[in-house]
């Protein structure tokens, strides 16, 4: 039934932003109309921007949760890495001999197996 309410903007059509809130809710999976104009003017133009929108949205999450673990992983292997300097310094002093210094650079290889 057509009431006369124009399709150029949303604001005014109280049906179309309830269904905008329940697809946000996920409230169901699929949306059925006679063809995509029904659900107003340039329908197509706004899909796109929305599938695009969540798409980036989801890239942006994502590439921010990777580099967070990409920084964790970084200070750990800073942290193994002085280890070592400071492991090799004390051998080259001769304040460790050898046995002790394979056994913490086994420590140490084992740590950079975990990363």
């Amino acid at each position: 039934m057509d009431n006369g309410i124009s399709g150029a903007t949303r604001e005014k059509r109280a049906e179309l932003l309830q269904l905008l809130q329940n697809a946000k809710k996920k409230k169901f999976d699929a949306v059925i109309a006679k063809s995509a104009s029904r659900l107003g003017r340039d329908t197509i133009k706004n899909l796109l921007t929305a599938i695009y929108g969540a798409a980036n949205s989801k890239a942006t999450e994502q590439q921010s949760r990777y580099m967070k673990e990409l920084a964790s992983v970084t200070i750990r292997l800073n942290k193994l890495n002085k280890e070592f300097q400071t492991l090799l310094q004390l051998y080259t002093e001769k304040h460790i001999d050898l046995e002790r210094f394979k056994a913490q650079n086994e420590y140490i290889q084992v740590m950079l197996n975990l990363l």
